[in-house]
């Protein structure tokens, strides 16, 4: 049986936030990591069939993403990331025809107002509304009800059902990966504004030109520098209380003793990992409503290039995103290497692999007006890809310091007032570890 200090379980974007955070302070600490690599779901690995280096899944960053660039900043690794030149989004209609969505006279939140009036995507009434909603959120004193859902809200501030179903529906699935009749009214808004209304350092996108795996890989090596330990491959089976310990066992059943514990794993691990009588405690009536929803992302090779865009949304596609993998980590080529992207993507989930690269190709055919074919193709699902933060789960969010003395709840899922993204995920470990040491000032 050893001892040490603090143990954080479960090395993803929330437990690397959270050890960052001890490191900044000279605080060594053991991380515990079921996986044999860390990151979590936010990690890569080589495809023998395509022959590249691909993601879990692909993620566009938010430039308003200020907790997640300091950790990578702290890494080293900011310089692979990049940010567009201007903010722009592209729509993929049919026969290669293009609309972007873009700043237009100015920088900023004023340019994005106004490129709205010049987004022919939309009918100039919709652009109108949409306009109108947009200074509706500029107002700091707009938020949104809580016990109300996003459809909801935007019928009642007039969006007419043909706009949200072709610009907020996008853009909402795209962020909460989730429908706009389950996502909290008040989540939505807050976010809107993080992501669109912010001074033009933070409006637009941010795209890793590395495998994202890259971003974090100088993590270990910073942690056993600075006194901390990594334990790869290292399942925790049961935390429970030991006098004024906590008694970690692990899959190989060693214990260690540690005085506080961060936890960054997800809701449903908590279940197995904490005794009982803990979890009949109010703080933890969030795990009866844990759901999850699905990504699936389609990688392929094509001998010849489908869009020389790096990105864009599809419109009328069961794909949400295509994703040129070539441009944006300036590949070889040929081939060229393409991410196709679907969020809360449960009618997806159950088909065939085969199936899914037929849907593909056709909706490719149609929207870009030409035959590709595809040399060779991988099919990610991640069914567990991020909580389904409806209204109900959304009000339970726990918050990072639970009932128990000395421990610690961290994750995308948490109290951040975000949705479940990898942002959520590196704010949540810093706040675990700012109550924890808020609780050491007390004691």
């Amino acid at each position: 049986m050893q001892n040490n200090s603090i143990a954080i379980v479960g090395c993803g974007i929330a437990g690397i936030s959270a050890s960052i955070e001890l490191i900044k302070r000279g605080i060594p600490h053991t991380i515990f990591e079921a996986k044999n690599f860390i990151g979590g779901r936010f990690y890569s690995f080589y495809d023998k069939h395509l022959g590249f280096e691909i993601d879990n899944g692909q993620h566009l960053f938010s430039s308003a993403y200020d907790n997640f660039f300091s950790l990578i900043e702290f890494l080293g690794t900011l310089n692979y990331v990049e940010k567009l030149d201007k903010p722009e989004i592209l729509f993929f209609q049919s026969n290669n025809h293009t609309i972007k969505l873009k700043e237009i006279f100015f920088t900023g939140k004023v340019g994005t107002l106004f490129g709205l009036l010049f987004f022919n995507y939309l009918p100039f009434r919709s652009r109108i509304s949409v306009l109108k909603f947009f200074l509706h959120l500029n107002d700091s004193k707009t938020n949104g009800n809580e016990s109300t859902n996003a459809f909801d809200y935007l019928l009642l501030h007039k969006q007419e059902r043909s706009t949200i179903d072709k610009f907020w529906n996008p853009i909402a699935v795209s962020i909460f990966n989730n429908s706009l009749q389950r996502i909290p009214a008040n989540l939505f808004v807050e976010t809107l504004k993080l992501a669109f209304l912010r001074n033009s350092r933070q409006n637009g996108f941010t795209y890793s030109i590395v495998p994202q795996s890259h971003l974090i890989v100088r993590f270990p090596r910073i942690l056993e520098k600075n006194g901390g330990k990594l334990l790869l491959a290292t399942s925790v089976q049961k935390i429970q209380k030991n006098g004024n310990h906590f008694e970690i066992q692990t899959n190989s059943n060693q214990k260690f003793l540690f005085d506080y514990v961060i936890l960054c794993v997800q809701p449903n691990v908590l279940k197995r990992l904490l005794p009982d009588d803990w979890l009949q405690m109010s703080y933890f009536d969030f795990l009866h409503k844990v759901n999850f929803n699905p990504i699936v992302s389609i990688y392929v090779t094509t001998p010849n290039e489908i869009t020389t865009s790096k990105f864009g949304f599809l419109s009328n596609s069961s794909a949400h995103w295509i994703f040129n993998k070539t441009r944006m980590c300036k590949l070889n080529f040929p081939p060229y290497l393409y991410s196709f992207t679907t969020s809360n993507a449960h009618q997806l989930h159950p088909m065939q692999q085969s199936e899914l690269i037929k849907m593909i190709e056709e909706d490719v055919n149609k929207l870009f007006n030409k035959k590709v074919s595809f040399i060779n193709s991988k099919v990610i699902k991640d069914k567990f890809a991020t909580i389904d933060l409806d209204i109900e789960f959304n009000k339970l969010r726990p918050k990072q310091e639970s009932p128990i003395d000395g421990l610690f709840i961290a994750g995308d899922w948490t109290q951040t007032g975000l949705p479940a993204t990898l942002e959520s995920a590196a704010l949540s470990g810093k706040l675990a570890v700012l109550k924890m040491l808020n609780y050491l000032n007390r004691i």
